[in-house]
């Protein structure tokens, strides 16, 4: 592990005020078909909620379900079956990162800086929390 110290100066407000995705082109990813190998892994690993919501945003794109407890439920599952050198396992997590980054985007980004960096701050502190649970 490795952990960065927090800044010391000021973030500069060209940071604190950008939004650096097309959200159009994002939505769209969540709108591919998933391979039948990718519903497969779906179906197996994930929690029945998550993979449905993942399936059924192929239909109309969805990232409600992308939520910081849908994602420290996913990411267990990706620590323990995960493969790098699978592209339906590249796509699945990309797909459902994309869906988180959009879901946080929609729920803490717009709300300013402060507030999602606080976001951020209570979901690594709760998946720190589980972790310590489950060990």
């Amino acid at each position: 592990r490795h952990l960065v110290a927090p800044r010391t100066s000021p973030v500069p407000a060209s940071v604190r005020t950008k939004i650096a995705f097309s959200l159009d082109k994002s939505l769209a990813l969540l709108r591919a078909d998933f391979t039948p190998a990718q519903h497969a892994l779906l179906t197996t690993h994930f929690p029945p909620s998550i993979a449905a919501a993942a399936i059924s945003a192929t239909s109309w794109p969805s990232f409600s379900f992308a939520t910081p407890s849908s994602w420290l439920a996913s990411y267990p599952v990706l620590l323990a079956h995960y493969n790098p050198a699978s592209p339906d396992w590249h796509s699945i997590l990309f797909r459902l990162w994309v869906a988180r980054v959009l879901h946080y985007t929609a729920t803490s980004a717009l709300q300013g800086y402060d507030p999602a960096m606080a976001s951020l701050a209570s979901t690594v502190a709760d998946a720190r929390e589980e972790a310590r649970a489950r060990a």
